[in-house]
């Protein structure tokens, strides 16, 4: 946003009231453009501010932790805002590629054992508290939940040498995602 003083005629730019009065009203001006940005921002739940994400989670009964960022508390309002009854099972599948994306987990029904097994990739593992109380809440009680997380596997290395694995942990190579 231009300066206030840009407005004015050129005559008028170098006199130190007008200097001193602009100045001083580019600050609300800012204030009042920046408050505008935040009201814009709270109609989206991609873009929610600290305080939209308060006012979601009143209205969600969402109580969030201390350590959530704002990435983690908008996950968790948009979960709540995605859940739909009764359950299906493409519906929960649609649900899940929303939360985790479409790479970023895998969920099978078994009809015959009623066991629905859902693996969230590494790739949204900070996801993965989310993705079990949102199956709780959906999964009908006479389904067995087996949720997991799904780990690096032998042929996820085959582009590597020895030499470059060598640098990290067999904890890391199984539990973080690899570039």
């Amino acid at each position: 946003m231009p300066e206030l003083i840009s407005y004015l005629p050129e005559v008028l730019r170098g006199v130190y009231e007008f200097r001193q009065l602009t100045g001083a009203e580019n600050v609300e001006i800012k204030a009042a453009s920046d408050e505008l940005e935040n009201i814009a921002a709270d109609n989206f739940i991609d873009t929610l501010t600290e305080r939209g994400c308060s006012r979601w989670e009143k209205m969600l009964g969402i109580t969030p932790k201390s350590l959530d960022n704002i990435g983690i508390r908008r996950f968790r309002i948009l979960s709540k805002l995605n859940e739909e009854l009764p359950f299906t099972f493409k519906g929960l599948k649609r649900q899940l590629a929303i939360l985790c994306g479409g790479d970023g987990f895998t969920a099978e029904l078994d009809n015959n054992k009623y066991l629905l097994s859902v693996q969230v990739a590494l790739t949204v593992k900070n996801q993965y508290d989310e993705v079990g109380k949102l199956l709780e809440r959906e999964i009908p009680a006479n389904i067995e939940i087996s949720l997991s997380l799904k780990y690096n596997q032998h042929f996820s290395f085959s582009g590597y040498t020895h030499a470059d694995l060598a640098a990290y942990t067999h904890e890391h190579l199984r539990n973080e995602v690899m570039t």
